[in-house]
């Protein structure tokens, strides 16, 4: 297993934080990743429960409010 340098370790908790993903200004089904900014679409797929490009957990409560 590889060692983790510091700054490593503290970018993967930061990534273990729930956070709640960024509304696309134009579009309505369309959010980005807090923590990269990819692009995420709200699709008959479902929402996901971690970022494909960078893993950041996502808290998507705040849809049902």
């Amino acid at each position: 297993m590889k060692k983790l340098s510091p700054t490593e370790r503290v970018t993967a908790l930061e990534k273990a934080i729930v956070k709640k993903p960024e509304k696309d200004e134009k579009y309505n089904n369309i959010y980005h990743c807090p923590f990269c900014n990819k692009m995420i679409v709200d699709d008959f797929l479902g929402l996901p429960k971690y970022c494909e490009n960078c893993g950041q957990k996502l808290d998507w409560s705040f849809i049902n409010e």
